[in-house]
């Protein structure tokens, strides 16, 4: 191990996957981020290890233990904003970014490590400043590649890139000295042959597509997995830049490509080691939280027979000579009891006790192996698949606890990253066999401490009753300082260390009723400590505890931390004791004890006493914080999901501010405000919570940030209380309002990135809301356009309908060659279609825009002006075979104007799109007493695929246009008269039956208010 002035570094990562990082060609390091005292603000970081290509990448010597500040005095104040974000948001970033102090471009990776606490970052990067310097010298050598082509090979030979010029024959026309080094092919061998020959045909159906589309103009930029002929296998990325000849065609691609085959290699050893780092957290869990034996026993067996998918698993522990079987998964009842015990002299024949014997795990490929080597154990197999097992002995260094079998079909992961993964989780079940006997232990004591004196039995009953406590924080803490005030009939206080890094005071228990109350009616809470201020807070920093007696009021005003020296003059402690709650080896508060009697001492004995309480508290307060952490990350994230399935069904966006309000005020935010940019780019209110009429006119100002820039990140809102956050509200980089979120407890992270995530909401929210006002504010006009337009051509059309009338009936009265009578025919035939047309659109605009088409029902019948219809199609179309047939009364109260229109539309669309062979029937059944029904039907079917837009606007128009004498608005008027009638339209068609529109109308139907037509 390493170390540092500042104190020893971090275990080393295990041997395969430090070798691996030594291999890379790019530099590797680890930094633990240093944060101001606010614990929000990065302002250095500390290289806390790196691998042999990070001093290549960077030209730092010796930096391990040193801050960037110490390398690089005028580093750029980013990088440590990017690492102090990675540390604490946990969110990987990847970047391209200059270190202008260094004179470098770097392409760098990083994520954070190890625990959030730990503010511990990784960080993958190369050095890419000749790349990028030689793309921008080829960039302005393209206009003159042919003139200084050696001027070209001399900048791009020692690129750690492959840079070539292919025409649009997909022909190699320049390559640089890359090609040789991966194909160990000269460059001349190369020149004038094809992608393909030198690629190889798999190689080349790969990047076709790319290059197909930059020969076609457009630049473009890929990654993919090449298998090329004689380069191997190889993960590229690419870059394809159209070249164009002076007269703008062009003649050929410019490409540029990396290996970044160790790139994505690292990144897949990543996503394993997250997986593999998922699935023990899974196990350490499950055995962290047990309690009793047999939890701890359950969760040993079961969760890691579960999480590393193991079909049957058997856990031994040691009593004596013998190993005891604790618990099974997956076997037999008569196989559980042949090894209930089994006795530690017999190595010979089964493989567990052989394993226990040694320290070491054994591992088996298969049970035929397993079988040759321990041939008694093969007694106990059961029938079925060949296994896998693994046989890892339980120990502490002190002594072995016990075994952990597991028998596995078959895994995804190489048994080498298998096996590690069995070692981890082997020492994390020692870890609880180790904590269940200490619990034993622990029980043992207090029988023989209740056995020898009353002191430690009452020592007993208070580490029980911590243990036994609530799960709540708060409630917990209470628990503990009151059993040890009480075990100690002494002054007990606890205080915890949070994430601002400073010692809060939590809870305290006085034994004397009048000092406790007196304690309890102080109304300002203390302030918290920093980590060496006073006695407490050196206990936190030194991690060792302190014995103080004969403690006089010159002490107190010594050493007592100033906030507090008050409170203590009053308590007058005659001795004290200070502990650190130590968890996981970390100290995450301090546990103090005070004498309240004068005379009063503690002893050495004492401390320990208090010392092993403040070990089994810190566990007990330890496994609280992770459970409120766990119920408040659960809460909200349901909370998230609540609000996410609001947004998604709701239909007004008032709705969702409402609820983004009490959303924010439910995770702990008092004070919220949610803003939108208007047309003038200035922030204005749309709801708010918790603030002052004076704070939310402040609120209505311009927005903080600029549209495109990168990133968005939440800024202080100015003018408002120092707590106050403002969160963006953008989608695609532009910005549309803004989110105000404040609290006067300190903003945790867990909080802010909920806060964020429902800020990502609204983003959506606004977007969508605002993109569907503009739709429907373009189909408002769009409709009352078409509307204007069909009124105003109205009178055109009827004027030149007259003027051709009259003009015919001229001629009509002349004798003579009445050749002069056609085109006036044509013109009042085609004013007549365009009546017809304004007709429709009128029609469809009322119908959009007014509620419907108005009818006005009086006493009608149906027969007669079925009649009319069919004789004015007959008129107009002497070809049409058309019948009629009534059946029953045909009587009934309807608008007689609009149902002629639908018995026209429909007859007409049946001459002008059914079979000419055929008859076109309309046929009138008036038997039922409280409908009519009207059938029009002709031969001929219409095809499936449009049968269901049939009725739809304008669907004429997508289909035989020539044969159409309108819009295409016909069936969709119908469609909509007959709806103003209550009735209904219906449409059946095949080939053998032909084609048959059916309406049916009650016989009464209600008036209905026309829309104004102006």
């Amino acid at each position: 191990m390493q170390s540092t002035a500042e104190g020893p570094l971090p275990e080393r990562a295990p041997d395969p996957y430090r070798d691996l990082l030594h291999q890379l060609d790019d530099g590797f390091c680890l930094v633990d981020v240093l944060f101001d005292e606010t614990g929000e603000t990065a302002v250095d970081y500390r290289f806390v290890e790196h691998n042999e290509a990070f001093v290549r990448h960077t030209g730092l010597q010796g930096a391990l233990g040193k801050t960037a500040r110490e390398l690089v005095p005028e580093l750029d104040e980013l990088w440590f904003r990017i690492y102090g974000r990675v540390a604490r948001t946990g969110k990987m970033e990847r970047f391209e970014r200059p270190a202008n102090a260094m004179g470098r471009v770097f392409e760098v990776q990083a994520m954070r490590v190890g625990l959030p606490e730990d503010r511990r970052v990784a960080i993958l990067f190369r050095d890419i400043t000749s790349l990028r310097r030689a793309q921008a010298d080829i960039r302005e050598s393209m206009s003159g590649l042919e003139q200084s082509e050696a001027r070209l090979r001399l900048i791009t030979d020692d690129l750690p890139v492959l840079v070539s010029l292919i025409d649009d024959q997909f022909r190699y026309r320049f390559v640089n000295a890359g090609y040789e080094r991966w194909f160990g092919v000269t460059k001349e061998e190369i020149l004038g042959r094809s992608m393909e020959e030198v690629l190889g045909e798999a190689a080349f159906a790969v990047v076709r597509p790319h290059a197909e589309r930059a020969l076609a103009g457009t630049e473009v930029s890929y990654e993919a997995v090449a298998p090329y002929r004689l380069g191997g296998t190889r993960w590229i990325q690419a870059i394809y830049r159209p070249r164009r000849a002076p007269d703008g065609h062009i003649e050929g691609i410019v490409a540029l490509v990396v290996d970044i085959t160790e790139r994505k290699a690292l990144e897949e050893f990543r996503a394993h080691a997250t997986a593999q780092t998922e699935r023990l957290l899974r196990v350490t869990s499950a055995i962290a939280a047990a309690v009793s034996s047999a939890e701890v026993y359950a969760a040993i067996v079961d969760r890691v027979a579960e999480a590393l998918g193991a079909s049957k698993a058997l856990l031994w522990s040691i009593e004596g000579d013998e190993l005891r079987l604790a618990h099974s998964h997956g076997y037999a009842e008569e196989i559980v009891e042949a090894w209930k015990r089994v006795s530690l002299q017999d190595s010979q024949s089964l493989p567990v006790v052989d394993a226990v014997n040694r320290g070491e795990p054994l591992w088996f490929g298969s049970t035929a192996e397993l079988a040759a080597r321990y041939p008694a154990a093969s007694l106990h197999f059961e029938p079925g698949p060949s296994r896998r097992y693994a046989l890892l002995p339980l120990a502490t260094p002190r002594q072995p606890l016990g075994a952990l079998v597991l028998a596995m079909q078959s895994s995804e992961e190489p048994p080498e990253k298998e096996r590690e993964l069995l070692l981890l989780v082997a020492r994390y079940a020692s870890q609880a066999l180790e904590r269940l006997r200490l619990f034993s232990a622990e029980r043992s004591a207090r029988h023989q401490a209740d056995a020898a004196a009353s002191r430690l039995a009452l020592l007993s009953r208070t580490s029980h009753a911590i243990s036994a406590a609530e799960l709540d924080l708060a409630a917990r803490v209470q628990a503990i300082v009151t059993d040890i005030s009480q075990a100690f009939e002494s002054w007990v206080a606890v205080f915890l260390l949070k994430q601002d890094g400073l010692l809060h005071f939590e809870a305290a228990h006085h034994p004397i009723p009048e000092m406790r109350d007196a304690a309890a009616q102080r109304r300002e809470p203390f302030p918290p400590l920093q980590l060496g201020e006073g006695l407490v807070g050196t206990v936190a920093a030194t991690g060792e505890s302190v014995l103080v007696n004969g403690i006089d009021p010159a002490l107190i005003a010594a050493r007592a931390a100033a906030p507090y020296r008050e409170l203590l003059e009053r308590l007058s402690p005659s001795a004290a004791i200070s502990a650190p709650l130590r968890a996981r080896g970390r100290v995450i508060g301090v546990l103090s004890v005070g004498r309240v009697r004068r005379g009063d001492s503690f002893t050495e004995e004492d401390r320990l006493v208090v010392e092993e309480l403040a070990e089994r508290a810190a566990v007990g307060i330890e496994n609280s914080q992770l459970y409120e952490e766990s119920r408040d990350a659960r809460a909200r994230a349901e909370l998230l999901h609540r609000f996410g399935q609001l947004v998604a069904a709701s239909e007004r966006i008032e709705t969702i501010f409402t609820a983004a309000l009490d959303a924010l005020q439910a995770i702990a935010f008092d004070r919220a405000a949610i803003l939108t940019i208007d047309d003038d780019s200035i922030l204005r209110l749309r709801a708010a919570r918790g603030l002052e009429e004076g704070e939310q006119r402040a609120l209505e100002r311009r927005a903080p940030w600029q549209d495109g820039a990168e990133p968005l990140e939440p800024v202080p809102a100015g003018g408002m209380n120092s707590g106050d956050i403002l969160l963006p509200l953008a989608t695609r980089g532009r910005v549309s309002g803004a989110l105000l979120v404040g609290t006067t407890e300190p903003l945790s992270s867990p909080h802010l990135g909920t806060a964020r995530a429902i800020a990502n909401y609204l983003s959506s929210v606004v977007a969508r809301f605002g993109a569907l006002a503009e739709l429907q504010e373009t189909l408002r006009y769009n409709e009352l356009f078409a509307g204007i337009l069909a009124h105003d051509l109205r009178n055109p059309v009827n004027a030149i309908m007259m003027a051709a009338q009259l003009l015919l009936m001229r001629l009509e009265g002349q004798t003579g060659d009445r050749t002069d009578a056609r085109p006036v025919s044509k013109i009042l035939a085609s004013g007549q279609r365009m009546a017809k047309m304004v007709d429709q659109l009128l029609d469809f605009t009322r119908a959009r825009s007014g509620g419907g088409i108005a009818v006005h029902p009086v006493p009608t019948n149906l027969a007669n002006l079925c009649a009319q219809a069919v004789e004015e199609l007959a008129l107009v179309n002497p070809d049409w075979r058309l019948q009629r047939e009534v059946v029953g009364d045909p009587n009934g109260v309807w608008d007689p104007d609009r149902l002629l229109q639908v018995i026209s539309n429909l007859a007409g669309n049946a001459g002008q799109h059914g079979s000419a062979r055929g008859p076109i029937t309309v046929r009138i059944d008036g038997s039922d007493p409280g409908t009519v029904e009207l059938c029009v039907h002709n031969e001929g079917a219409i095809p499936p695929e449009i049968v269901s837009h049939l009725f739809d606007p304008f669907h004429s128009a997508r289909r035989v246009r020539e044969r159409s004498q309108g819009l295409g608005l016909g069936l969709f008027i119908v469609r909509e008269i007959v709806r103003a009638h209550t009735g209904t339209v219906t449409v059946s068609s095949t080939e053998p039956e032909g084609t048959a529109f059916t309406v049916r109308l009650p016989r009464t139907s209600p008036p209905t208010k026309r829309a104004p037509s102006g």
